[in-house]
């Protein structure tokens, strides 16, 4: 009965923990004017021609990351064509920042603001079918505009950002889930939970990308039930639940994806690639 007991203990702790980390939301703000290049106008992109491993420039990414903020920055040609070869919506910086006062500054950016910046939201959403930068956009302003969109759950967001990669072949829509190509003083994408973002992760990693961290989000986990757990019993126990909740939030994006490409593109290069893993994460 005792051992039943904490069982059960454990089970009601960690679904508390996962709920309550999945439905945090976080206000979406994107005010950030981008280049428009003429490859991610295209309606749909093939994703039949993602290779085993995407390019991957040898930058230095962590560096390139941490200069992605509101201040006045450069990049160098291989910088930008590095991140542009990932990502669906371009690089852009600050390069020149005019301060009335500490307040009331106006930015002077490298490139002009995309069209999808600005475009009706009933537009945008039309265009987002088969035009992974609309759809990324959508993901990105879609609590900017309650009036289109009320009630909107973390799902639902996340699903225009899972479509924008699905739709490209580019993981910077997943990357940018995780926290990875946007300035940190902004919160434009859902907030997620741990086990989430390990999951969409481990997707961008299967499609070649190394910059993913999941790592660091497999340690957060454990030391998250190390120094929660009474014994190392249930430790062990949470671990492994906190595991098997990240494949199933993996199978699901990935079957997301995949429908989003078979029905739109006709292909299935996502469901091949799955396979060619192995068909599930490793820790």
């Amino acid at each position: 009965m005792k051992y039943i007991f904490v069982v059960l203990s454990v089970v009601l702790v960690v679904t508390a923990f996962l709920y309550t980390r999945l439905t945090e939301e976080a206000v979406v703000v994107n005010s950030e004017p981008t280049t428009q290049h003429s490859e991610v106008e295209e309606s749909v992109s093939s994703i039949d021609k993602i290779p085993k491993v995407l390019d991957h420039p040898a930058v230095d990414w962590e560096s390139i990351n941490n200069r992605l903020n509101f201040e006045v920055q450069s990049f160098t040609k291989e910088e930008e064509a590095a991140f542009n070869a990932l990502h669906v919506l371009p690089l852009n910086w600050v390069v020149q920042k005019d301060c009335r006062t500490p307040n009331d500054c106006e930015l002077i950016w490298e490139y002009p603001p995309t069209a999808y910046h600005t475009m009706d939201m009933i537009e945008l959403e039309e265009q987002a079918y088969d035009n992974p930068l609309a759809a990324l956009m959508m993901g990105i302003r879609i609590t900017e505009e309650p009036s289109v969109k009320t009630g909107l759950s973390t799902k639902e967001r996340t699903n225009w950002f899972f479509r924008a990669s699905a739709l490209s072949g580019k993981t910077g829509p997943l990357m940018r889930l995780t926290g990875y190509g946007i300035d940190s003083s902004t919160n434009d994408a859902p907030k997620l939970s741990v086990a989430q973002q390990a999951a969409i992760q481990h997707i961008a990693q299967m499609l070649g990308d190394q910059r993913t961290g999941i790592q660091e989000s497999y340690a957060e986990i454990d030391l998250y039930w190390k120094e929660n757990s009474r014994n190392d019993e249930e430790y062990k126990q949470s671990v492994s639940m906190s595991k098997n909740q990240i494949y199933y939030l993996y199978q699901n994006n990935l079957e997301y994806m995949e429908e989003v490409q078979r029905t739109v593109t006709g292909s299935n290069q996502i469901l091949k690639q799955f396979a060619a893993e192995g068909g599930a994460p490793d820790a």
